[in-house]
């Protein structure tokens, strides 16, 4: 008996247990086990033939809904305010119970029916371990309520067959007025990832120039510079305000996130780069701290350089002398310990260097 189980739009305190990037795998565990009869059900709500406890209510509710002057007079029976927020009520539930169809294999369609016409602003999905992350990318992108939404979410983390193609999918789908894009594809077992630079360069491309918050997370993809300089063309363009960028364990170099450094929009505010076990070097160090220092606007900077050339605070130095309008400054450096006994000390940390 597994006890009581609750969907929720957002996360529930439940889910927030562990680290921000665990929050998408937690939740969607705890909701896996939600009867889908009842999910199937409450995307078929008719609010105008509902009803309430108390008949009074049920008038005044579907006039406020309606815009009807008297509120206690007996509702219309049709009215294209009832549609509109049945749709939007419909669409929630698409969402909220979207991993759980597809785990049940599902017929997506009047899921994706409900989803594209429910007018959402905000979409999170966690595809966290599906079987097969190219066939739900697939389902997605043709359900995208695109007139509307500015916040995509999407957690691919260890999904099998996501490819370039899945990108490529995803990039014709954006919506133009998207404000914020979370993108997961980490990918660490021995099988490897099937994303490569085509794919992150045809995503790149299709960046929507509203875009203000950017965060990819590709940790063992098969990525060169050529992805690094792609995603530079692009942001240049853009007004972001933050980026995330997770790159660990791939082929990247000085010669990529130079440019992409190089390429940084003055109106960032925050900037996190994870480049553990990849083959920046001083040059990289260098690069960051003459554009940072004249990015006046920028309040954050988290960086992590553990296993790369880069290994010891002297390294580091020239960084954190040009950071001093920084309000917060985090590095991590060593040598990849992660095999090694915890109580190691050989990483440096440098954080909260005050203006």
């Amino acid at each position: 008996d597994s006890g009581p189980v609750g969907i929720t739009d957002g996360f529930a305190l439940a889910d927030m247990q562990r680290e921000a990037t665990f929050f998408n795998e937690d939740k969607t565990r705890r909701e896996s086990k939600f009867p889908m009869s009842l999910i199937h059900g409450a995307m078929n709500i008719r609010l105008e033939t509902s009803k309430a406890s108390v008949e009074a209510d049920r008038r005044q509710i579907l006039n406020d809904i309606s815009g009807s002057e008297d509120l206690f007079a007996e509702p219309p029976s049709q009215h294209e305010a009832y549609d509109a927020l049945n749709g939007r009520l419909a669409g929630r539930f698409a969402a909220a119970g979207w991993r759980n169809a597809v785990d049940a294999n599902e017929d997506m369609a009047s899921f994706a029916q409900h989803l594209q016409a429910s007018h959402l602003t905000s979409l999170s999905l966690c595809y966290d371990g599906c079987r097969d992350g190219g066939l739900c990318m697939d389902h997605l992108t043709k359900a995208l309520p695109s007139e509307t939404l500015e916040h995509l979410d999407l957690d691919f983390c260890q999904c099998k067959e996501i490819s370039d193609e899945s990108l490529a999918a995803l990039s014709m789908s954006l919506p133009a007025g998207l404000k914020s894009l979370c993108l997961n594809i980490n990918k660490w077992d021995p099988e490897g990832s099937d994303v490569s630079d085509t794919g992150l360069s045809v995503l790149a491309e299709s960046l929507p120039l509203g875009l203000a918050k950017l965060t990819l997370y590709c940790s063992g993809c098969k990525l060169s510079d050529v992805a690094c300089t792609s995603l530079a063309s692009r942001i240049r363009n853009l007004k972001l305000g933050r980026l995330h960028l997770d790159v660990e364990d791939t082929k990247v170099t000085d010669k990529g996130v130079v440019a992409l450094v190089e390429a940084l929009p003055d109106s960032l505010n925050h900037l996190d780069l994870c480049l553990n076990k990849t083959g920046v070097s001083q040059q990289f160090v260098e690069s960051l701290a003459a554009r940072a220092g004249v990015m006046q606007s920028l309040e954050c900077l988290e960086v992590e350089v553990i296993g790369t050339n880069i290994s010891d605070g002297d390294n580091l130095k020239v960084l954190r002398e040009g950071l001093q309008h920084c309000k917060e400054v985090s590095v991590l450096a060593g040598d990849d310990d992660s095999s090694d006994d915890s109580s190691d000390d050989s990483n440096t940390e440098v954080e909260s260097i005050e203006p």
